[in-house]
């Protein structure tokens, strides 16, 4: 039989500043809010990105798209390890190497060095620049995406700043074409 519908049970959840069944309504209604917001956000993101790649012109580069492709396997290893896999069992699960998944996931590279250069483009147009405040800020959101601290954060990306870098001019970017 399900529990009792009532602050007992709303305490027995364990959400912190939740100790009553409004309390916890209230929650989850910001939660699902949250939620929608987000699918919105993304959404909307995603069409102004498809709409970006059929409207730009961008010459084709064999360079780039490998040295993509070689980012994108590196960031499946990455995703792999952070499951507690390894890439030689992967390759073994699906039957393809390094070669064969790097032909499935072409059409998504060639799309990332399109968006990229079309994103580089509106950064030189705009003269749009990374300040201290801006990684600061998106240092914290990371930390606090992963439940870290701030300084473990800037310690982890200390080396990799022109990524963080390159991730807050192509957001400035899209926020001047949204």
């Amino acid at each position: 039989s399900l529990p009792e519908a009532d602050d007992e049970l709303a305490m027995d959840v364990s959400i912190d500043g939740v100790e009553t069944l409004e309390q916890l309504k209230e929650h989850i209604k910001k939660q699902l809010k949250a939620q929608k917001e987000n699918e919105v956000e993304n959404k909307f993101a995603e069409d102004l990105t498809q709409a970006l790649l059929a409207c730009c012109k961008v010459e084709d580069s064999e360079a780039l798209l490998q040295a993509e492709l070689d980012l994108m396997l590196r960031e499946i290893e990455m995703n792999l390890k952070q499951q507690g896999l390894t890439f030689e069992l992967y390759e073994q699960f699906t039957g393809k190497n390094k070669d064969a998944i790097k032909e499935d996931i072409k059409d998504q590279a060639q799309d990332r060095v399109k968006l990229n250069a079309i994103l580089a483009a509106i950064v030189e147009a705009e003269e749009i620049t990374v300040t201290d405040e801006d990684r600061e800020e998106t240092l914290a959101d990371i930390a606090k995406t992963y439940n870290r601290e701030l300084e473990d954060i800037k310690n982890l990306f200390a080396q990799n700043m022109y990524q963080v870098d390159m991730d807050i001019l192509n957001r400035k970017a899209m926020d001047v074409v949204k």
